[in-house]
């Protein structure tokens, strides 16, 4: 779908993990304008716990399902920055034992899809996403 510049976009974050409580999200999206310019900046944070509390069970509080979006402000185009932040490593220290998990990336153009992929989250070291112009994704 080409984006125009009343486009709204919808960034979702997917994730049945059932330790997906162990990480803490930050989204940006950067709006731009049709010649390219900056326009609008739309950020969310969605913080379980500090980072480095080593929690070892849920949160009292901790929602479920835990829907993570962001809604942009109109622009034509969005670059998009996904960080997966661990608040509490894994329980043991036996890497072998806790792989990456899967997560979706979903981008909404105007409540129409516009792309869906599935990254894999490092239980230790967490996830960073970069998705520039809603149409390039990368994983780092």
């Amino acid at each position: 779908m080409p984006a125009t510049p009343a486009t709204r976009y919808s960034i979702e974050l997917l994730c049945d993990y059932p330790e997906w409580w162990r990480y803490n999200v930050y989204i940006m999206a950067v709006g731009f304008g049709e010649e390219g310019g900056p326009g609008t900046f739309n950020n969310l944070v969605d913080k379980v716990a500090e980072t480095g509390s080593q929690l070892r069970a849920v949160p009292e509080g901790y929602p479920t399902p835990r829907v993570i979006k962001l809604n942009t402000q109109e622009c034509a185009f969005v670059d998009i920055y996904v960080y997966v932040v661990a608040n509490s490593f894994p329980a043991t220290d036996a890497i072998s034992e806790w792989p990456p998990f899967p997560m979706t990336l979903r981008v909404m153009a105007n409540g129409m899809p516009v792309e869906e992929k599935i990254y894999h989250v490092n239980q230790w070291g967490g996830l960073t996403v970069v998705a520039h112009r809603a149409d390039i994704f990368k994983a780092r």
